[in-house]
Order: C-alpha cells, then structure tokens, then sequence
C-alpha cells in the first residue's frame, strides 16, 4: 500500500462515516480488535497487517492501491504479479523453486528438500550454489516486496492471504465452515468466493514433482472437502445449479481420485437433477459405474446407489447428510383454524367420502360449498381443509376472492399472481396475461397433490382460471352464490349449507357460554337460536355480547336482539341477514364509545387485512389506545387476529363497519389512511431507491402517523407486507377520491415496482393512477404514470409498449414545459433503444436528456446521462470515446458521493477496457463496480458486473473462472428476469467450450441463446452469439452455415449501426472463406477486420485479425508475410498478457 499512515486512517475514518458504521462495528464485521480500528484511523500503526487491512477496506468500500503489493497463485498455473501486472521470474528452476516455497508458506523449506525437488536423484554437484542463485534471482525480481526470507537450513516465504491465493482460500473455507449452520447464506458466498480462488489443478504447468507434491496434494484434498461442503449448503439452500457448477469443475481436476470420488459424484448427480437434468444425472452414475468396474473391478458404493435411487424414483435431491430440501417451494397458507367449531357432522362426512385416505383421483376434486352470509362456508372449508391437508403433501393454497366485500372483487389474473409467487416464481417472472398465468400455474401443479381454498367467490368466471389442469388436487371454493356451471362442466360436487341443526346450534353456543348456563336457562336458549336463525356467525357474535355485555340472562338478550332494526345497505333477501344485522347492531351497542369509533374507522380500510399502524392512522389515535381497542373488538368477536400483527375484518362486519363510518362524514379518517400510505411509502422508496425522480409529494400533516423505517430491510419488509393494501388504497382513491393520492402513490412506488418486479400489480396500479391523472386534468401526473409504465414494460422486456407510453410521457412532458421530466423520458427512450439495438438513436436521446440536466441543474441525471452516452458510444464501436465518457461520469458521481452511478460507470469503464484489450485494467473496474453493487444491494447492477467480468476472464483465457461467474449471472438473472443476462452467460459458456475444443456443448448453448436474444429482441445479444456460433460451426466441419452466421451478424450490425463487434464479425468470415479456400475474399475481410480493430483501437481484436490474415497468407503461399502478421499478433498477445487463441 503505498499511502502513508494518516493518509490511509483518513481514508478508512471517511468511508467508515459514509458507511454509516461505528469503530466497535466496523471491528466486528472485519473481526479485527476495535483498538487496531481506532490505531489505523488515527494513523499510529506504520504498517497495517495487509489482510486485517484488506478485510477493513472489504467492509466500507475502499479501493486500495495495490501496485506494489504481491499477488502469488499455486492455485492452477503459477502466477506472480503485483497491481502494476504480471512479473516475469525467469525460466523453470527459479519458478519452481518459489512454486515449492509456496506450497509451504511461512515454514522453512530445507535446502536438501529443494535440491531434491528441482533435480531428483541426480542433483549436479553445484546444486547448492544454483540454489542460492535462484533465491538471489527471485529476489531482484520480487523487489521491494522480498518475501523470501533465508532461515536455518533453508528458505521460507512470508506471505499472508492477501498474497497468496491458497491462503486466501484456506481462510474462506473456514469462515465458511464457522458460519454455516448459524447464517448458512453468508457461508454460501464464502464457499463459493472460496472456490472461485481456483484457476485450475493446484501448480497445473509445473512439473509432476510439484504436482505430487505431499503438500499440493494436501491442497487439492482441502478443495474436494470445500466443494463437498458447498454442495452440501446449497443444495440445502435449493441452489442445485449453482452446485453441480462447482462439482463439475472439479470432476476435470480432481488428481486424487482421477474424476471417480463417489462422494463428489453422488453430489453432482442430486444437483443436477435437483436443477432438472435428471438424464444428464442418470448418464453420469451409468459412466462412473462402467469406470468403476472397468478400472478397479468394483461396484459404486452406497452413496451414489442411493442417489441413483432417489433420482429413477423422483424423490427430491438432497444433499447427503443435509437437512432434507425439496427444491420447490411447498406453501401452507391456509388460515388458522376455527376455534369452538362444532357441529356440521354431515356435511364433513360427505366431504371425507369425496377423498378417501389412501385414494388417488383421476380428475380434479372441486368442492363448491354455498349459502347465505354468516352460514359458516368460510369455517366449514378451513375446518375441513385442515382435517385433510396431510393428505395434500405439496402445500396448501387460500385466498379470499372477496366478491361480496364493498370494493372490487379480485380479479383471476391477481389471484394467479399471488399463487404463483407462493409456489416460488420470482416476481419479475410472474406473466401479466391470464392465459399465460393459467398455463404456468398448471404446468406448476402437474404430478402435485396441492389444496387449494378459493375463498368468497363471486361466480364462475372468478373461479374458472385459477383450477389446477390435472389429477391430485382438491379445491374448495365458497360462495354465496350458486356455481351451477362448475357443476356441470367441471364436475363440481355442491354442498349447499343452511343454519345449523338446533343440536349443533346448541353445541356452539354451549363452547362459548357454557354447559351451567345453557342449562339453566333452557327455554331462552331456543327462543335465542331461533332469533339468530341458527347461523353460527350470529350466534358466535350473541355469545361474545352475553358473556360480556351488561345482559344478565338469555331472555334479555333475545328480547334486545328481536326489538333491533336493519341498515337497508346490508338488507338481503331472507329473515336470516336480518338475524345478523341485529347481531352487529347490538355488539357495536355494547362496545364503549372509542372501541365504537375504532370499529366503524376499520371499516374504511380498502385493504383485506390491516396493520396496528394503519388503524392508529385512521382513528388518529395513541398506539397503546388503538391496541386496547382492537384487543375489545377481538373479544368481542368483530376483528380477527391474521399472522404477522395484522388483523381483518369478516366482509360482512366491514361493509357494516363502513356503512356505520359514513353515517358521519369520515372524509378526515380517510385523507388520514391515504396519508399514511403515502408518507411511510415515499419513507421506504426513500431510504431503497434515493436517487430515483419523482413527484413532489405533499407536506405531511401535523400529527400524522408515518412507521418509522430503520434501515433498507425494514423498509423493504414494510412494502411486500403491504402491498395489496397500497394497490387497494390507489384503487379506492381513483374510485372515489381524492384522486390525486392514486398517482402520489404510485409514483412513490415506482422504484420498488421496478426493482422488485411484481409486473402485474405495477401495471394495474399504473393504469388505475394514469386514468385518475386524466380525469382530473393533472398532466404532470399523467406523464409521469406513462413514464412508470413504460418502464415496467421495459423489465417485462415489451419494448414497443415500452416506447409507445415513453414517447406519449415526452411529448406531455413538452407540451406542459416539464423538462426534468422531459429529460427523464428522452433518458428512458434511450435506454429502450440501446436494448433494441439502435445505439445511433440511444445515443440522441442520451445527448438530449443530458443537455437539459446540465441547463436545469439535475447533476445526479448529468453524471447518469454522461454514463450511458459512453455505452451508446461503445456499441457504435467507438470505446476510446466512450471510456472518455465514463471517465466524466466516474469523477462527477464521485464528486455528488453518488456511489449507484460510480459503480454503473466503473462497469461501463470496463468494458471500454475490455474491448481495447485491456483486460487488467478491465478486471479492475469490473471488481470494483460488483463490491460497490454488493454493499448498495444492487441486484441488476451486480448481475451486469458479473457477467461482463465473465466475458473478460474469456477472452483472458481464464475460461473455467469464466464459466462460473457466467453460470452465477445466469441463475442470478433469472431470478431477476432479466432474460439479456442469460443470453450473454450462455454465450460466454458457449465460448469457453468451444475455445476448449468442445463444440458439441458450444453450439447447444448458442443454439440457446441466440433463440433467446431474438425472442427478447436483444440485438447485441444475438450479434454476439452469431459470431460465436460461425466460429463453432466451422470447427464442427459445418463451414456454409458458418458463413451464413457471420453474415447475419454483418447484417443486424449494419442494419441497427452496432459496429463493436464488426471487427469480431469480419475475422470469423474471413476464416470461414479461407476453409472454402476462397482466398480472395477471406483476405478481404481479414484485412477489413484488422484494418477497423486499429481504427478503433481494440487491440486484442486487432491480434485475431493479424492472426487470421496471417494464415489466408500462407494459404496464398506468401510465408514472409504470414510469418510478419504472426509475428506481430504474438506481440501484441504478450503484451496484453493474454494467452495466443487459434479462434475468436
């Protein structure tokens, strides 16, 4: 580290303060002493142990300069270098003498140990004195780090893990192993940071006494123990792919046991059938068997005959010795079940004939149980669903369907996103069409035995969707209506319900009164059924008002209930709602004044369920006043408890909660609510998302109730809990006012709407808000929901609604003289653009949205503006410019301490590096950009980081780091949706293979991707895995459809003005016209290649091209001048340290 002292505890005091940390807590995440901490920042420690320093650095971000510090790899090839780049330590001898020492770090190597390793038996006889001249060369070549120390007998290396990777790995794998049971997702990454250490076999180009060497050995054991015990956790975690990645890694360099340890094959064949390629797992068992009998005569033992059981009898792989793990989700929403049910004996006979224990249905049960509000559909389906649910081992599924509740019923297409998110799709993954909901929740539901409780239906064309497609399922669904259509077309069985049996009815009422009192007043018990016309939910509510209310007998009781009247709202067709309202009416009567006031402000919460701070908001309320409240009306059974400290209302008591509310003008309660939703909304999105634009939002009140949010974990836990009830309170306000809370809303939700995903409900809330905008004539408001919009179709990768709804938000932005908005629009355009492929027009609407933030003072879309017109200039082929251009974002975002722009315009400088050949330089950048996206929580930054880091370890010739870090992108993109990322990984694990000689697997995972990128319309994309695949397809013999691939790259190039890549596109034309022995046109093109790669600088380009041409030349018979333009591509190969490709 070349800082000094104070300079260096200057540094770490600021990014510690940034950071938001104390010394105490800055000490315990790096696990140093709290007193080195302070020592350090107050510049009394000369020289910081590198690794406590490099832990320290880790936690708050700080880059340390590492030019002169020692970075030595045994861990595959041997490598020496320092942050400056690679050292050259002369020919073999010395090399393997450092190889050696750093085999045994900090521990004295004897010189006769030495001898013996360099010249085996025969040493010459001044072997003593070459071996002090080798320590002397390493020396001159290793200062000013000298490591190598002389000691008595010998010689030692005084290295830590910041300085070499194999103690770097030994320190992971133990963190890892610490942490594993108590915090198994941080021992995931440590195991997997671990192994991410290993470039190869231990010493891969040194000789077989290096090789086999006791303590290379020993090394090699302790990665097979790590891999073993990361595939162990992640498997747990359900993270099959992930580990068969690992394992299959190591199955290629495994020097102890030549590919055949059963317990590392047993691992990989769970993972992959755990990640669906159970042939690909069967395969395995089938060849490591024939090479078990083959070449030691014996059978697998029993781990891998156990897994191969498993896996032919479809059980769900777990890891050995692991707690068990699915890999699927299993959901058990069912809510909890009734207390002091009774009665209904005959129906649940009749519904324990439908499922006999132990029966397996051809079809689809369906169960539809009807009757009138307040008859017990609800009790009797939960009941029951929990009598049987052992027998549904995959889970259970509820929701309330809510079609007799005073808002709008819920709709097919949210009941299906809300299944779907419960049986584990990401939301970004979750469709926005109900057909395509339909087909994926079935396609999940196959071979499943699931319960399902669709709860309040409103009629058939609710339920319809949301029925499973094939046989093991049970669905039960309630309504008040008849569903006489699934009867007949589905084959529904129907249970009508009516009130219950006068045994039962005295039943219930006994659990909740008591046997002495129903006793002793025999004759009022019957006169009290009958006026609540036997339905559980009035009797249920009688027996909270007689045990606690001012009534002392029965009769009494009755004689008050029969005198009540009815609210005309809550009036339906039959004397038995009579008997309910009655109920209500005389619960709500006995209930003090404030518990009356809370009862009816519950009921203007839109939501199905509500928080203890909701209610504080509507009532205005104390916390400690509002919860003795609801505490009275849970007693009093008008509110029921939910998981989680939340609450609902049965719909009717809503409807009559609300009714009771509106008798007064509650217009303040519900400004109130709305506030609440707002400010503690625009709180969370404040604290994730700081940067994202918005609307202004509105002063708060005094004395309004906003949830305190302690940090980005709170907040985002406080959005997922309450987000049905955002979306309810954006539909109730569009409905019925004030309409201006509709977009404020929403507008406050647009970064977790779009980071999150959850594209049905941001389309649903944004449409909803846009027409309210409308209406109310706002157009500040409608063009900001259009922007949203478009950028929720954007992650849903619909790019022509994406841009329809952008140009509609510019051109009201225009017309309303709105430039932040304006420019907000020009800037997402661009983005849409420079996916589709048009880098010409992205780089426009960059340049615009960039002038009007540097006119209007908008710095942070300035330092943003100035990012993405550098990556508007690389796709046009131009990455001297756009470095430039990052360059400027880099020390404006640094000057703003803005560090999401920072780290975005570090990957941006990458891969500007990257394509000039630069590929150190390009690492750099690409590591510090991900440390920064991993400590922002940055999920899409870190996944792009991830997988440009992978595309330049690829063209380094580090192909299995490569494939890893592609591998990781590609899981890691899913999850986010981002489909662009799993073209790129796929290409680049298509590269690496074919590089490799692998071309069977290449052109399947280019076959792939280039599918992918023209079904997303990823032009870049597609151009990239076109050239890939003419590469691959010419090895493969297949040369016409290798030309046929690079000409199609030449033409989506041309036709979009994406020319990076052209130079890439002409070199594997020109090699695919020298296999046709056309020579003419294959020197054509090499010469047009290399003549744009020194155009534009990209030098690694530039030595494929030379490269290329080199042999057309000598095809031509021109030796001289191929032997040049090789010449001259090795030279430019050595001095971009990457290893000569006979192929792109």
């Amino acid at each position: 580290m070349s800082s000094g002292p104070n300079e260096l505890g200057e540094l770490l005091r600021a990014h510690r303060v940034r950071a938001g940390l104390t010394q105490q807590e800055l000490a315990d995440r790096a696990e140093v002493s709290v007193r080195a901490v302070r020592y350090i920042e107050q510049g009394r420690v000369a020289k910081p142990r590198p690794a406590s320093m490099r832990r320290l650095a880790e936690v708050v971000g700080l880059v340390l300069d590492g030019r002169t510090e020692l970075r030595i790899g045994v861990l595959g090839p041997l490598s020496v270098r320092t942050g400056a780049g690679p050292i050259d330590i002369g020919p073999s001898m010395p090399r393997s003498l450092l190889a050696l020492l750093a085999l045994q770090p900090n521990r004295v190597v004897t010189r006769e140990e030495i001898v013996d390793v360099l010249w085996g038996e025969h040493p010459p006889k001044s072997s003593m004195n070459l071996v002090y001249t080798y320590v002397a060369r390493l020396r001159r070549s290793l200062d000013p780090a000298q490591p190598i120390a002389a000691a008595h007998g010998g010689y030692l290396l005084k290295v830590d893990e910041t300085g070499l990777d194999a103690l770097r790995f030994d320190d992971l794998a133990r963190r890892a192993r610490a942490l594993a049971a108590e915090d198994p997702h941080t021992a995931e990454a440590n195991f997997v940071e671990a192994l991410q250490c290993w470039r190869g076999g231990v010493l891969s180009d040194m000789p077989d006494r290096l090789r086999q060497h006791p303590a290379a050995m020993a090394l090699a054991q302790r990665r097979l123990a790590a891999a073993l015990s990361y595939a162990d956790l992640a498997m747990a975690l359900g993270q099959h792919e992930q580990a068969a990645v690992q394992l299959q890694r190591l199955t290629g360099e495994d020097p102890l046991h030549g590919g055949l340890h059963e317990g590392l094959n047993a691992r990989l064949m769970l993972a992959l059938a755990g990640s669906g390629q159970q042939a690909a797992a069967l395969r395995l068992f089938g060849e490591v068997r024939d090479r078990l009998a083959d070449e030691l005569g014996v059978r697998p033992g029993i781990e891998m005959r156990e897994a191969h059981l498993r896996i032919l009898q479809r059980e769900a792989p777990t890891a050995p010795a692991m707690a068990p793990s699915t890999g699927r989700s299993v959901p058990a929403q069912l809510p909890a079940d009734v207390t002091g049910f009774a009665g209904r004996e005959a129906q649940i006979e009749a519904l324990d004939a439908l499922v006999p224990e132990g029966s397996q249905a051809s079809a689809v049960v369906i169960v539809t149980i009807e009757g009138i509000a307040g008859v017990g559909k609800t009790a009797l389906a939960v009941h029951w669903a929990h009598r049987v649910r052992d027998r549904y081992p995959d889970g259970q599924l509820y929701v309330d369907l809510r079609g007799y509740a005073a808002g709008a019923p819920v709709r097919p297409l949210d009941a299906l996103s809300r299944f779907l998110h419960a049986l584990g799709v990401p939301a970004e993954q979750v469709p926005i069409d109900v057909e395509e909901g339909m087909g994926l929740y079935r396609t999940l539901l196959a071979n499943r035995r699931v319960l399902i409780v669709l709860d309040n239906a409103s009629g058939v064309d609710q339920v319809r969707p949301l029925l499973p497609g094939s046989a093991g399922c049970l669905v039960l669904v309630t309504s008040r209506g008849r569903l006489g259509g699934l009867s007949a077309r589905e084959g529904a069985y129907r249970l009508a319900l009516d009130g219950l049996h006068p045994d039962e009815a005295k039943a219930l009422l006994a659990r909740s009164i008591g046997q002495d009192r129903m006793r002793d007043e025999s004759a009022s018990v019957e006169d009290l059924l009958e006026a609540c016309a036997y339905l559980p939910l009035a009797l249920r509510i009688a027996a909270a008002n007689i045990t606690s209310g001012p009534h002392t007998e029965i009769a009494a009781y009755t004689a008050d209930l029969r005198r009540q009247g009815r609210l005309a709202g809550l009036t339906v067709e039959g004397d038995e709602q009579g008997a309910v309202q009655a109920a209500f009416d005389l619960s709500y009567a006995q209930l003090e004044p404030d518990s009356q006031n809370l009862f009816r402000l519950l009921g203007l919460i839109p939501g199905s369920d509500f928080s203890v701070d909701a209610a504080i908001a509507v009532t205005g309320g104390t916390p400690a006043k509002v919860r003795r409240g609801i505490g009275h009306l849970v007693s009093a059974n008008l509110v029921h408890p939910e998981p989680g400290d939340r609450y609902g209302l049965h719909d009717l008591l809503a409807e009559y909660a609300g009714l009771r509310a509106r008798e007064d003008d509650a217009s303040a309660a519900l400004v109130r609510l709305l506030d609440f939703y707002l400010h503690t909304a625009h709180a969370a999105t404040s604290l994730l998302f700081p940067d994202t634009s918005r609307l202004p939002v509105p002063k708060m009140a005094h004395g309004a109730h906003v949830v305190v949010l302690a940090d980005e974990t709170e907040a985002i836990s406080w959005l997922d809990a309450e987000r049905p009830n955002l979306i309810a309170a954006v539909n109730w306000a569009a409905a019925n006012g004030p309409r201006r809370y509709a977009w404020q809303i929403t507008d406050v939700l647009r970064g977790y709407f779009i980071s999150r995903g959850h594209g049905v409900d941001g389309l649903e809330i944004c449409q909803v808000a846009l027409e309210a905008a409308r209406q109310e004539g706002d157009q500040s408001a409608e063009a900001s929901m259009l922007d949203i919009l478009g950028l929720v179709y954007y992650n849903l990768s619909d790019y022509q609604r994406a841009i329809t709804h952008h140009n509609d938000a510019l051109a009201l932005n225009r017309r309303i003289s709105n430039r932040a908005g304006e420019a907000a629009s020009l800037h997402n355009l661009g983005r849409v653009h420079s996916q589709l492929g048009r880098p010409a027009q992205a780089a426009s609407y960059y340049s615009q949205a960039l002038t009007i933030n540097r006119e209007t003072g908008n710095r942070v879309g300035e330092a943003t503006g100035l990012n993405y017109i550098g990556v508007a200039q690389l796709s046009l082929g131009r990455p001297d410019q756009a470095l430039s251009w990052h360059k400027q974002s880099i020390t404006l975002a640094r000057e703003l301490g803005n560090r999401y722009v920072e780290a975005r315009a570090l990957n941006g400088a990458g891969l500007a590096h990257w394509a000039m050949g630069e590929l150190d330089n390009s690492v750099q950048c690409h590591l510090r950009a991900l440390a920064t996206c991993r400590q922002l929580g940055d999920r899409h930054g870190e996944v792009s980081t991830i997988i440009c880091l992978a595309e330049t370890h690829c063209d380094a010739g580090r192909y299995r780091r490569a494939v890893v870090l592609a591998r990781t992108g590609i899981t890691q993109g899913r999850q986010l949706g981002e489909r662009r990322h799993e073209v790129s990984g796929l290409d680049i694990v298509a590269t690496a293979h074919m590089r490799r000689g692998h071309t069977d697997i290449a052109l399947g995972h280019y076959r792939d991707a280039l599918q992918l990128a023209r079904d997303i319309e990823f032009r870049y994309g597609e151009t990239s895995v076109l050239i890939g695949m003419s590469a691959a397809l010419r090895r493969s013999g297949h040369v016409a459809e290798a030309l046929t691939a690079a000409r199609d790259a030449l033409a989506v190039m041309r036709d979009s003005g994406m020319r990076l890549l052209e130079a890439r596109a002409l070199t594997v034309l020109a090699l695919g016209h020298l296999a046709f022995n056309d020579f003419s046109r294959a020197y054509d093109h090499a010469q047009q290649a290399l003549t744009i790669a020194r155009k534009t600088g990209q030098r690694l380009v530039e030595a494929w091209a030379r490269q290329a041409k080199s042999l057309v030349l000598r095809g031509l018979g021109e030796t001289g001048d191929a032997m040049v333009e090789r010449g001259a591509a090795e030279a430019i190969f050595t001095a971009l340290g990457v290893p000569p490709a006979d192929d792109l």
